[in-house]
């Protein structure tokens, strides 16, 4: 009897807490990506990060895909492909930098990592830009029209198909 009364009264109590705790507004209501281009326009923010090292990235699987996008022009990624059917997918969201050498590199990693059994496409939602100072990468963000982020998104959703299972993964502008 003294287990039950126990469990029924943490059940009261968590029920409780947790019936207050929907109730509670959201803290955070503000648009992150404007907060994010006012965090990217600051030197401070930009002095946290050391220019990237010039790098290519040459890869025997990767390859330069495009994809319609509604409203504009095709939307780009660098893609690992299995080499068998699947619908699993993993979507690469780039750095403020752009889609640069280092996230085709880490891209391939992360195809390795799954031992090439999903597809991974590096989305380009710059367009083709890519920025190798610290200022250009906070330009370029600054001027990312939300739409078309949206629309390179949801253009390579439907690449992948209806069925399509779809993980992310991102740093930075990608990751926020």
């Amino acid at each position: 009897m003294l287990r039950f009364l126990l469990f029924t009264g943490c059940l009261a109590v968590s029920s409780g807490l947790i019936l207050n705790y929907n109730q509670q507004e959201a803290p955070f209501t503000s648009d992150a990506m404007d907060e994010f281009i006012t965090l990217c326009a600051s030197p401070s923010f930009q002095n946290l990060h050391d220019n990237p090292l010039p790098y290519h990235h040459h890869s025997e699987q990767g390859q330069d895909i495009t994809f319609p996008v509604e409203g504009g022009e095709s939307g780009q990624a660098y893609a690992f492909m299995t080499k068998e059917e699947t619908n699993k997918y993993v979507f690469v969201i780039h750095e403020w930098w752009g889609l640069n050498g280092h996230i085709k590199r880490e891209a391939e990693r992360l195809f390795e990592d799954l031992d090439r059994q999903v597809n991974v496409l590096a989305l380009d939602l710059y367009d083709g830009q890519v920025g190798t100072t610290r200022e250009e990468a906070s330009q370029l963000v600054r001027s990312a029209d939300n739409d078309r982020l949206f629309a390179i998104i949801e253009g390579a959703r439907a690449h992948a198909g209806d069925d399509a299972e779809i993980g992310t993964i991102g740093w930075c502008f990608g990751g926020g």
